[in-house]
């Protein structure tokens, strides 16, 4: 569910201006979980009106930020919560996945990793044989001589023609002895 900042603002004043613990409050507004009104909390701490705004955009966050994360998480008191307002990390369960990531696979956690869908495997053209190219070279050679004959004996409809038609070309073939 998403909260507005008036919402949060309002539970926050209530908490500063101590009219109830984090549990009370959470119970009064209907705040499902607690920790969301701490991370409330903790944010308007650290970063004041912006720590409770939205953010409709996506942080990349660097390998090296990363790792000051955890490395920061690992060596302080400092709860999810409490660090990851001090970071501006925008939800607590980032900075919990990066330490469980880190602790599973170590530094290497963060490298790039590739993406999306692997390249489809393009079929490897098979190199031309040399009979091949010779009987191509021989059928334009063929080619070129028939429209030389056509155009020694001015039938120009018929060059238009064989370049469409095989069957009249191939016609044309045996005509001439080609």
């Amino acid at each position: 569910m998403k909260y507005t900042y008036e919402f949060k603002r309002q539970i926050v004043d209530d908490y500063l201006a101590h009219r109830g613990g984090v549990l009370a409050l959470a119970k009064k507004y209907g705040v499902p979980a607690k920790s969301l009104v701490r991370q409330w909390i903790a944010a308007y701490r650290e970063s004041g009106d912006a720590g409770l705004k939205a953010s409709w955009t996506k942080e990349a966050y660097s390998e090296e930020f990363k790792r000051k994360a955890v490395e920061r998480y690992l060596s302080s008191p400092d709860s999810y919560e409490t660090l990851a307002a001090k970071m501006h990390l925008r939800n607590p369960a980032t900075l919990n996945r990066w330490v469980r990531e880190y602790q599973s696979q170590g530094m290497g956690a963060w490298k790039p990793k590739k993406r999306g869908r692997p390249r489809k495997e393009t079929k490897k053209v098979k190199p031309v044989s040399a009979a091949y190219e010779r009987g191509r070279k021989e059928a334009d050679a063929r080619y070129s001589k028939l429209i030389q004959i056509l155009m020694s004996q001015e039938r120009m409809e018929d060059i238009g023609k064989i370049a469409q038609d095989e069957a009249y070309r191939k016609e044309l073939y045996q005509k001439f002895h080609l």
